[in-house]
C-alpha cells in the first residue's frame, strides 16, 4: 500500500512538474513577446529592433518546436505574433533599403494575412490606387500609402499577444 501511495505521488509530482513547466514555457514566450513591445513603445532604432526581433525569435522557437496539446490555441497565436512582428521587420527594411518605398507585392503579402483586420483598409487602399501594375515585386508604393503600416503591424502583433494570454488564463482555470 504505502509503495502504491509513494507511486501516486510521484507520478502527481512528475505531472504537476511538466504542466508547470510547460506553462512556463508560454509564459517565456509571451513575456519575451511583450518585452519587444515595450521596448518599441519607447523607440527602437530598426538595427536595435532587428536584434531584439532575434532574441525574441529564439525564445518563441523553443516554445514552439515541441507541439503541446493542451496549448496548440496559445502556441499557435503566439506563433502568429511572431510571424507579424517579422513581416513589420521585412516593411521597415523594404523602406529603409529602397527610399522609404514597400513593394507592391509585400503589401499583396499583408492584403493576404488574416490575422491583421486593422491592416486591411491599409492595403486596400494601397492595392486600389496600384490596380494595374504588373511588376509588383519591383513596384515600389509611395511612403504617403504606407506610413501608417508598421504602427498597425506592431498592433496587431499586440492584439495577438493579449489573446495569448487570455487564452492561457482559460487554460490556467481549467487546470
Amino acid at each position: 500500500m504505502t509503495a502504491l501511495v509513494i507511486a501516486l505521488v510521484v507520478l502527481t509530482s512528475t505531472s504537476a512538474a511538466r504542466a508547470a513547466e510547460t506553462a512556463g514555457s508560454a509564459r517565456e514566450a509571451i513575456r519575451a513577446l511583450k518585452a519587444l513591445h515595450s521596448a518599441l513603445s519607447v523607440g527602437l532604432t530598426n538595427r536595435d529592433y532587428q536584434q531584439r526581433l532575434i532574441d525574441t525569435k529564439i525564445i518563441v522557437d523553443q516554445y514552439l518546436e515541441t507541439p503541446r496539446a493542451g496549448e496548440r490555441s496559445v502556441q499557435s497565436i503566439v506563433e502568429r505574433a511572431m510571424i507579424i512582428d517579422r513581416m513589420a521587420l521585412s516593411v521597415w527594411n523594404a523602406r529603409l533599403m529602397s527610399d522609404d518605398r514597400v513593394p507592391l507585392a509585400t503589401i499583396d503579402a499583408l492584403h493576404e494575412f488574416p490575422s491583421c483586420p486593422n491592416v486591411r483598409p491599409i492595403t486596400t487602399r494601397i492595392r486600389d490606387n496600384y490596380p494595374n501594375s504588373t511588376d509588383r515585386a519591383n513596384l515600389g508604393v509611395d511612403s504617403s500609402f504606407t506610413e501608417n503600416l508598421l504602427p498597425s503591424l506592431w498592433a496587431c502583433a499586440a492584439d495577438q499577444i493579449r489573446s495569448a494570454e487570455r487564452e492561457m488564463a482559460k487554460l490556467g482555470a481549467k487546470r
